[in-house]
């Protein structure tokens, strides 16, 4: 029937159909063809169909299908029998054809509509509000403006936000002022919020043009939800004059509304802020400090500089958060250059913090500015100095650093220096002048705190051609330069110093030389575990016979405990039932099995059974046994 209906389109025969249509809907046929027929007449249907249709609208079994057909039939006559069939209808088929009244936007129900918004049915009354709203004239937005005040609750909101709507479809045929007029009755309104808050960003939305005008007027009534509605709409806002006006009004508002305002604006990244923001970092509120502190990362430039940097150093917590992660943060030509001209007549606390800025912004042209400021009269300067050297400096200074590591005389600075020293030179390819600088110096040192802090730098850079320097310094008669020889050996990155250190920890006479030695044999006699696991094993047994005490036996154990070869197990193993020394045994026996477990199963197992056998410690206990378990 369908493909017989469109191949009568155009022809005069499709009125004789419908005709026939009509008469099948007037008599006894079921509800399922009438279904179809209406069906088919919302397609092809005319104002002819409209009295037979609107008949079916009391009807509670035909009333849908009518309607479905009429809301798509075009034509005046259509929207009279609907308005006719009105006041005959009741329930749910009343409030189907108000819908259908509303879908269709007929000016001319709007009386009937608005005498229902009062109807004792709630549900009907919602339904000719929804229906007002789609309508949209000005007697039916009248009306909604109205019923605003006449009704309350649940009505009340879908009388709102009908009325709402209707200012989306004046927006839609492009007549915004009238849009307007009714969002700033409602934005502006004593309504429930979240309709204001609607109202305020359809109207932005809407009208960007507007945005500034409209978003400074809410900030002005003062209202702390709307402004926080309109804060978050800033961004909106094109007119770089109406932002700067926005921004000015920081000081009028409450700490809260300054916080969120300054953050908004700081989305945006509008310069014009800035003045205003700087201001607000003056504010006796923290919480305005610190969002006008984290916005200056954006808003800020090089004429910010200064203030962040006594922010930072004068400030504590957050504030001196916000500020560091500013001054790490804000970007401009000459905010790097306004950096390194600030340090030199800066306080100390604000010198520190553009020195530790330095290296946040690896400003590569802060060199020399760092060699100098190294040399300061404060201390907290100089360590920051070197920290920042480290990370900026290249190995054309490593000859400079060496020479200022010979002067420093604050024990924690020097150390900073020794590990900048050692950070430079390790980016220096040459082997020979990684090194040379140092043993230069050291060869020339005096002074034997000098000396001690050259021989902790080779011990760091670790290069075997300086390592007879650091050997000599064993020879020292200072125990000064004796004991930073023992340290440095003790950092060597491969075993070649095991000796050496083996015949400190023999031979010394001060307990503090002999435990730093053992120390340093330990660590490096498990450096040749993969490719010498015997010599690895043999190293560590000389260092238990070495050891005076409970704890050295403990260090070496732990030693031990961090050799991933099954040699090492038996010598863990033999410990395990020592009084003092069971517990530190059975947990490097356990750590070397659960390392060998995969290649070694059998030697893995059999260490853990006789840890199992003797050990009381739970945890130990069940590590072990779930190693085993794991074992097929």
């Amino acid at each position: 029937l369908s493909d017989f209906i469109r191949s009568l389109e155009g022809t005069e025969n499709l009125r004789v159909a419908e005709e026939k249509f009509l008469e099948f809907l007037q008599s006894d046929a079921t509800p399922a063809g009438k279904q179809f027929i209406c069906r088919n007449l919302s397609i092809m249907g005319t104002e002819a169909s409209a009295e037979v249709l609107a008949q079916m609208l009391v009807d509670p079994k035909t009333s849908d299908m009518a309607r479905y057909a009429l809301e798509r039939i075009p034509g005046e006559s259509v929207n009279e029998v609907l308005r006719k069939a009105l006041p005959r209808t009741k329930g749910v088929e009343k409030i189907g054809v108000i819908s259908t009244l509303g879908l269709r936007a007929d000016a001319k129900s709007v009386p009937l509509l608005t005498a229902l918004v009062g109807d004792l049915d709630t549900d009907i009354a919602a339904a000719a509000v929804a229906a007002l709203g789609q309508i949209g004239t000005p007697d039916a937005r009248s009306a909604l403006a109205k019923a605003r005040d006449a009704t309350t609750g649940d009505l009340q909101m879908l009388v709102l936000d009908a009325y709402l709507n209707c200012a989306d479809r004046l927006i839609d045929d492009g007549e915004n002022e009238e849009a307007l007029k009714i969002y700033r009755e409602l934005y502006t309104g004593d309504i429930p919020q979240q309709i204001r808050s609607a109202a305020l960003r359809g109207t932005v939305y809407s009208m960007p043009e507007k945005a500034g005008e409209i978003i400074l007027e809410v900030i002005k009534i003062g209202h702390a939800e709307m402004q926080e509605v309109a804060f978050g709409l800033v961004g909106e806002v094109a007119d770089e004059r109406r932002i700067k006006a926005i921004a000015d009004q920081l000081g009028e508002l409450s700490a809260t509304g300054q916080v969120q305002l300054i953050t908004a604006l700081a989305n945006r990244g509008s310069a014009v802020a800035k003045d205003a923001v700087v201001a607000a970092v003056k504010s006796e509120n923290a919480d305005v400090r610190v969002a006008a502190l984290k916005a200056l990362a954006v808003l800020g430039d090089a004429s910010t500089v200064e203030l962040l940097a006594c922010a930072a150093g004068s400030a504590v917590g957050a504030e001196r958060l916000a500020a560091r992660e500013s001054l790490y943060s804000i970007r401009g030509p000459n905010v790097d250059k306004k950096i390194l001209e600030l340090i030199g007549a800066a306080e100390d606390a604000a010198k520190v913090e553009l020195i530790r800025s330095i290296s946040r912004r690896n400003i590569k042209g802060a060199t020399a500015t760092l060699l100098e400021t190294a040399t300061d009269s404060s201390t907290r300067v100089q360590l920051e100095s070197y920290k920042a050297l480290k990370a900026v400096a290249g190995p054309e200074d490593l000859a400079k650093l060496v020479e200022l590591l010979c002067g420093v005389e604050n024990r924690t600075v020097r150390s900073e220096a020794e590990r900048t020293v050692a950070a430079i030179a390790a980016g220096v390819e040459d082997t020979c002048q990684k090194t040379g600088a140092v043993v230069a110096a050291f060869d020339a040192a005096g002074d034997a705190t000098v000396k001690a802090s050259l021989l902790m730098v080779l011990g760091r850079i670790g290069e075997d051609n300086s390592f007879l320097t650091v050997y000599m310094g064993l020879k020292d008669g200072d125990a000064k330069v004796k004991e930073a020889a023992i340290k440095a050996l003790g950092e060597w990155p491969n075993s070649r110093p095991a000796d050496a250190l083996l015949e400190v920890a023999q031979n010394a006479s001060e307990a503090r030389q002999r435990i730093l030695a053992l120390r340093g044999y330990v660590k490096l006699a498990s450096l040749d575990a993969k490719t010498h696991p015997d010599k690895t094993v043999a190293r560590f047994r000389k260092a238990m016979a070495l050891a005076a005490g409970v704890n050295e036996q403990r260090l070496v154990l732990a030693g031990i405990g961090s050799v991933s070869e099954a040699a090492a197990l038996n010598l863990a193993v033999e410990y395990i039932q020592d009084a003092s020394l069971a517990l530190e045994a059975q947990a490097a026996t356990v750590r070397i099995a659960a390392a060998v477990v995969q290649d070694n199963p059998r030697a893995a197992k059999a260490a853990l059974a006789k840890v199992l056998a003797v050990s009381k410690n739970e945890m130990i206990r069940s590590r072990a046994q779930t190693i085993i378990d794991q074992i097929k």
